[in-house]
């Protein structure tokens, strides 16, 4: 029988699979949103929705949603705020990797 992962397991494997950029993400929610994704919601449908917006923006604004909903939704099933995880594999990886 497979053992069951921890939520600490659980959460270094979802950050791990993780871009960089999108890791990024979850210390703008932090630190420009009071660490609620609705408010990082609103603001970039918000961007989104102005005009006249280069292109590239765009696209990344909607690859951002896209991220940062993946992210929500992965700490709502877990019932978890990944900002410790994630600060705990940026210690451990700058330890690391200097």
């Amino acid at each position: 029988m497979a053992k069951r992962k921890s939520k600490k397991e659980k959460c270094q494997k979802f950050l791990n699979d993780l871009t960089a950029s999108e890791r990024m993400l979850i210390s703008l929610r932090d630190e420009l949103y009071d660490g609620r994704w609705e408010n990082m919601y609103q603001d970039l449908e918000e961007r989104l929705n102005g005009k006249p917006y280069i292109q590239k923006l765009i696209n990344r604004i909607k690859r951002d949603l896209e991220c940062a909903k993946k992210i929500d939704a992965f700490e709502e099933k877990n019932n978890v705020n990944l900002t410790g995880y994630l600060m705990e594999m940026e210690t451990t990886w700058s330890t690391t990797h200097p």
